[in-house]
């Protein structure tokens, strides 16, 4: 599998980020992944910006579901959570997403095994949404 091309100077929701020294970097492995997740892990912790996901302990993230035209999805009645630890293969969550009413804003709670690793890639896929991908760091 091939990653795209990291520019070290990127816009992310309209905010202009430089990540100091990383050069651009052709990312192609699992290795190259975790690599720049740590580094980035690392302008994170060091920008006081911190991570409030404590390793170990059981977290609920929050989060939207969105259609094709990027509006929020109210009762999908199929979501399907998996889990990445670390790079790992991605595995079922122990838990699904569940709305909060009808807002098309969902949670998930994340067990205290699930929350044990450094990163975490969280994917909930629905047939009647974009897949929703969600990405958290964890502090000790």
């Amino acid at each position: 599998m091939a990653y795209p091309i990291i520019d070290k100077s990127t816009e992310i929701d309209g905010i202009d980020t430089n990540i100091g020294a990383m050069n651009d970097v052709a990312v192609t492995t699992a290795s190259d992944v975790s690599t720049i997740f740590q580094y980035l892990k690392g302008i994170i912790d060091a920008s006081g910006g911190g991570s409030i996901v404590v390793k170990g302990e059981a977290f609920t993230l929050l989060f939207p579901l969105l259609d094709s035209d990027n509006n929020m999805v109210t009762g999908t009645t199929n979501p399907d959570s998996e889990i990445s630890k670390d790079s790992g293969a991605f595995a079922d969550c122990t838990n699904e997403a569940t709305e909060i009413g009808s807002t098309g804003w969902y949670t998930l709670g994340l067990t205290t095994t699930e929350t044990n690793a450094t990163y975490i890639a969280i994917q909930v896929k629905s047939d009647d949404a974009q897949t929703a991908l969600i990405t958290v760091y964890t502090s000790s």
